[in-house]
């Protein structure tokens, strides 16, 4: 019932490799055509999915079932993937370095795997699939509602996995847009305040008005070619040092 089969149109190329997409880039290594950017193409020669190396850590103590996860996402163009067999092993490899995504089959050999899943979302901020067994759907949604984590049946057919990975990577991909939007105002609000200190450094030692001192700061930066933000940290290290 879960043994991946290629899509239409999605087969891997034949092994002499199938020709680049459009422009001339060359085939992606399974022989498929190559994407825009010279990656592993997708199923209609554009640019695949997972083809910027984003990771996958597979979390299951069945090898039949890692094994089909395994390969469902490959044929989703991912190729960085690693495994783990327990949850013990599966939180050390999460101190180690940061999974894109994270698919686990419960329960695992050594706990049910619940508290591991609110852990490894929490910690890590990946997208998290979880397969269970049929009729255990509510209690893992109960479970892990806050964290966001997409609950799948068993058996997970392929046509089922593919939309999965597909919303994952969706809502993940929001989730970085927000983020770098945050990380972008917090340094837009710290320029602000480091040109309101030097602001205020200029009128208390030099007495001038706010606005000459803004006048100040914008001719200090066009005559040095620098920002305004630098001519303030001049000033800032110069006055309050």
């Amino acid at each position: 019932g879960e043994e991946p089969r290629a899509g239409p149109g999605g087969s891997p190329g034949g092994p002499g490799g199938s020709p680049g997409g459009p422009g001339g880039n060359p085939g992606g290594p399974d022989g498929g055509p190559g994407g825009p950017d010279g990656g592993p193409g997708g199923p209609d020669g554009g640019p695949g999915r997972g083809a910027d190396m984003e990771n996958v850590l597979i979390v299951s103590s069945d090898a039949v079932r890692t094994g089909q996860r395994e390969g469902m996402f490959r044929e989703e163009r991912y190729r960085e993937i690693q495994t783990a067999d327990s949850g013990a092993l599966a939180r050390r490899m999460c101190r180690d370095r940061e999974y894109d995504y994270i698919a686990l089959d419960l329960p695992l050999s050594d706990e049910s795997g619940y508290e591991l899943t609110v852990e490894l979302a929490s910690s890590a901020g990946a997208g998290i699939l979880l397969a269970v067994s049929a009729g255990m759907e509510e209690t893992a949604e109960y479970y892990t509602a806050e964290i966001g984590a997409l609950v799948l049946a068993r058996p997970v057919c392929k046509q089922l996995f593919s939309k999965a990975v597909r919303f994952l990577e969706a809502a993940r991909n929001r989730i970085k847009g927000v983020r770098v939007e945050n990380v972008r105002l917090q340094k837009k609000i710290e320029e602000i305040r480091k040109i309101n200190r030097a602001k205020y450094i200029l009128m208390e030692y030099l007495s001038m008005t706010e606005q000459q001192a803004h006048r100040y700061l914008e001719k200090q930066a066009m005559d040095l070619r620098i920002t305004k933000t630098m001519v303030a940290e001049n000033l800032l290290s110069t006055y309050d040092s």
